[in-house]
C-alpha cells in the first residue's frame, strides 16, 4: 500500500498562531525594558547589535520550561535541534538553549537501505534525549521534515525513508503530533529559515518592513531566496511566488522560491557533467588544475575528475564553464534590501578566508577577489573551492541579478542558535 506523503505547504501561511508570537513581541519588549533598568544582561546581548538575539542564560522563577524537538533530514546530512523555552504564567515564550547534533550523509543516500537511514536518525535520537529532564521527555514536541535530498527520489523510494523513519520515532517516548514525519515544500523551507532569522535579530517586531533581512539558504540540492517584498513592481512581477505571512499581528508579503537542483552539491555535478570532455564516469573541468585527479562522494555517489595535463584551467575558464548554469530570477528589489546569507555561503566564505568563525559583512567583489587568487593557483588544499565560489558568484550575480558592490551579511550562528528553518518550524509546532 502506497502511503501518502504529508506536505505541510497546503496550510495556508496566513494561519500561524497569534499568541505564540504575541508573546514572542511581549519579551523582547520585556527583555528590552529589564536591560534598560541594569538588570544583569546575558553575557551575548548586546543591544546595539543589527544581530541581537532574545537568548537568555536563566529562566524566571515561575517560568514552566517546554522542550521541543526538531530534526531536519537535509540533502547532505540529518540534523537534531532541541530547542528549550521557559514560559511564564503570562503565557511569555521566551527562547533559552538549543542542544544541535548532525550525522552524514543524508538519508537519501540511503534510498536503496532505508533500515540504515533509520539507524542514522536513531542515533540522533539517542544523543538529544539526555539533554531533556527525564519528567519531560513525554511532553517534548517532536517531528521530522525531509528536504530537497527527499524531494529529488521517485515517490517509492521516500516513502519507504519516511515509513522508516516514521516507526523508529513511533517507538521513541516523546509526544507525536497529528503529522511528525514528512517532506518539506521549498517554498515553507524558505519561509521558515526567514521567521528564523527575523526573530533571533528581533526585526519580526519592527513596523518597519524594509528593517527585515532577507535570507539567502544555499542547501546541497537546492537554493532558497526569500524575503519581505515592498516594491509593487516584484509584487506584481513574481504574484505567483509571494505568500502572505502573518507575525506579530503584522502582515508581510514574503517573495519565497525553492530552486531545485540549484544547490551546491547538484550544480557541481551538472556542471561537470555538461562539459563535452566529461566521458566515462571521468570529469573534466577547467575549475581544477591541469593534470588534477581526484573524487569525492554526495548523494552515495562516487565523482571522479581527472584533467588531462594540457587541460586550460583558471578563473576566466571556470567562469565560462559555470557562467550559464544558474537559472533563477533577477530582482531588482533584492539590491536595496538587506540580505543575510548562510549554508553554504557561510562554508565557502570561511574556506575562502573572507570571514571568521563568526561571520561577518561582505560584498560579493571580495567573493569574486578570492575566487580569482584560489582558481589561478596550480595546486590547491580544497579541490572544490575554485569550483564553488565561482557558483556563488554566478548564482548571486547572473542568477539573482545583485551586482559586484551588492553586500551580504554571512553567518552561521546567532547568539550561538543555529541558522536554519528549523526554529521557525519549531515554533509554528508549538503555535499549533
Amino acid at each position: 500500500m502506497r502511503h501518502r506523503v504529508n506536505d505541510r505547504s497546503k496550510v495556508k501561511l496566513a494561519r500561524h498562531k497569534k499568541p505564540i508570537f504575541m508573546a514572542i513581541g511581549a519579551v523582547f519588549l520585556i527583555v528590552l525594558i529589564y536591560y534598560a533598568r541594569g538588570g544583569d544582561a546575558a553575557s551575548s546581548f548586546d543591544p546595539d547589535s543589527p544581530l541581537s538575539s532574545l537568548k537568555s542564560t536563566t529562566a524566571l522563577n515561575g517560568d514552566r520550561h517546554i522542550y521541543a524537538a526538531m530534526l531536519d533530514a537535509g540533502s547532505t546530512g540529518s540534523r537534531i535541534h532541541i530547542y528549550h523555552f521557559a514560559k511564564s504564567e503570562q503565557g511569555i515564550l521566551r527562547l533559552i538553549d538549543e542542544y544541535f547534533k548532525e550525522n552524514q550523509p543524508g538519508i537519501g543516500a540511503f534510498a536503496n537501505n532505508s533500515e540504515k537511514a533509520g539507524e542514522k536518525i536513531q542515533a540522533l535520537l539517542d544523543s538529544g534525549m539526555p539533554k531533556i529532564p527525564k519528567g519531560q521527555v513525554s511532553s517534548c514536541l517532536i517531528n521530522l521534515f525531509a528536504t530537497a535530498g527527499l524531494r529529488r527520489l521517485p515517490e517509492k523510494q521516500s516513502n519507504a525513508l519516511l515509513d522508516t523513519i516514521r516507526e523508529v520515532i513511533k517507538k521513541s517516548p516523546f509526544k507525536k503530533p497529528k503529522s511528525y514525519v514528512s517532506i518539506l515544500s521549498g517554498d515553507n523551507e524558505g519561509i521558515y529559515a526567514w521567521q528564523t532569522l527575523n526573530f533571533l535579530t528581533g526585526t519580526l517586531n519592527s513596523s518597519n518592513t524594509e528593517a527585515s533581512y532577507g535570507t539567502l539558504d544555499l542547501g546541497g540540492a537546492s537554493t532558497q531566496l526569500t524575503f519581505a517584498a515592498i516594491d509593487e513592481k516584484t509584487l506584481k512581477k513574481f504574484k505567483e511566488d509571494i505568500k502572505t505571512d502573518e507575525v506579530l499581528e503584522q502582515k508581510f508579503r514574503l517573495f519565497t522560491k525553492s530552486y531545485k537542483d540549484m544547490g551546491l552539491k547538484v550544480a557541481r555535478v551538472k556542471v561537470l557533467a555538461a562539459n563535452p570532455k566529461s566521458k566515462d564516469g571521468k570529469f573534466v573541468t577547467a575549475c581544477s588544475p591541469s593534470g588534477a585527479k581526484f573524487s569525492w562522494k554526495d548523494f552515495g555517489v562516487e565523482n571522479n575528475v581527472s584533467n588531462p595535463s594540457d587541460e586550460k584551467y583558471g578563473f576566466e575558464e571556470c567562469m565560462k564553464e559555470v557562467k550559464n548554469y544558474p537559472k533563477t530570477d533577477k530582482i531588482e528589489e533584492l539590491k536595496v534590501r538587506k540580505a543575510y546569507a548562510f549554508s553554504y555561503y557561510y562554508d565557502i566564505a570561511v574556506d575562502l578566508h573572507l570571514i571568521g568563525a563568526k561571520g561577518g559583512e561582505i560584498d560579493i567583489q571580495k567573493f569574486y577577489d578570492a575566487a580569482k587568487i584560489e582558481c589561478n593557483k596550480p595546486k590547491r588544499d580544497h579541490d572544490m573551492l575554485c569550483f564553488d565560489s565561482v557558483y556563488i558568484i554566478n548564482l548571486l550575480t547572473k542568477g539573482f541579478g545583485l551586482d559586484l558592490q551588492s553586500k551580504l551579511t554571512i553567518g552561521k550562528k546567532i547568539n550561538e542558535f543555529e541558522l536554519c528553518w528549523a526554529l521557525g518550524a519549531t515554533l509554528e509546532m508549538l503555535g499549533e
